[in-house]
C-alpha cells in the first residue's frame, strides 16, 4: 500500500491523491514485477477474510485519473519513499512514479522520510475487526470504530479509513515457504500461519 504522512490540506490534495491512485496499473506490477505472486486490490483486507473487497475497486483508469489531476489546481510534488533495502520495493516505486507522471503528476523517489511511503505490512490475524485494527495501527491510521461484530459494520469502518485519502491499497501478496521433501503434512493458513501439529518428518533418502 502507499500511505500518506497526514491527511490532504486541501480540495486540490484530494483531487491529486484520487488521481495518483486511478493512475497505478497494480495489475501490471503484479503480472510483470511479482509473477503473479499477488492479487490486485482497493481494499485494505482481502476478500476472503472479509467478503466485500470486490466492492472497493483497484482497477486503474488513465481517463479517470486525469479528470482527477484537472479538478486540482495547484498540484503538490510528492516525494515517494520505500525501503531502500527491498530491491522489489524500489521497482514498485519506480513504476508507480511512473504511472504518476503519465497523468501528470510529479513523485520523487526518496530513501529518507517522505511524503507518502511504499509498505508491506504482514495480516496478523483471521478475524477480520482484529485485522483491520492490527493494519491500521502498523500503518499509522486512525484506529476504526467498531458499534458491532457485524460485516457491515466492518465495511463501514474501512470506508471511512479509505475516504480518508491517507492510504492507497495495492496488493495482497500470497506468503511461500520451501520444505525439505521429508517434511509431511505442513499446511500455512490463509492469514500465512504455520500449521505444525501435524507435521512429521522422514529420512531422507540418500
Amino acid at each position: 500500500a502507499l500511505v500518506f504522512a497526514r491527511d490532504p490540506a486541501s480540495e486540490d490534495e484530494t483531487h491529486a491523491r484520487n488521481a495518483l491512485a486511478l493512475s497505478i496499473d497494480a495489475a501490471a506490477v503484479n503480472n510483470v514485477v511479482l509473477q503473479g505472486g499477488g492479487e490486485p486490490s482497493g481494499a485494505l483486507l482481502p476478500n476472503w477474510i472479509s467478503g466485500y473487497a470486490f466492492v472497493f475497486s483497484g482497477a486503474a483508469s488513465t481517463d479517470h485519473a486525469r479528470q482527477e489531476r484537472a479538478q486540482s489546481q495547484h498540484l503538490p510534488n510528492w516525494t515517494l519513499g520505500f525501503d531502500p533495502s527491498d530491491a522489489v520495493a524500489r521497482v514498485i516505486a519506480e513504476r508507480v512514479m511512473l504511472n504518476a507522471r503519465d497523468v501528470g503528476i510529479t513523485l520523487q523517489l526518496a530513501a529518507g522520510s517522505s511524503d507518502l511511503r511504499l509498505v508491506r505490512v504482514r495480516l496478523t490475524s483471521a478475524d477480520p475487526h482484529v485485522a483491520l485494527a492490527e493494519l491500521t495501527k502498523a500503518l499509522q491510521l486512525p484506529q476504526p470504530h467498531f458499534e458491532n461484530e457485524s460485516t457491515a459494520d466492518l465495511y463501514s469502518a474501512e470506508k471511512v479509513l479509505l475516504q480518508s485519502h491517507r492510504v492507497i491499497p495495492l496488493l495482497h501478496l500470497r506468503s511461500a515457504a520451501a520444505l525439505r521433501s521429508n517434511v509431511h503434512d505442513w499446511n500455512v493458513q490463509l492469514d500465512g500461519t504455520w500449521s505444525l501439529s501435524n507435521v512429521w518428518l522422514s529420512g531422507e533418502k540418500p
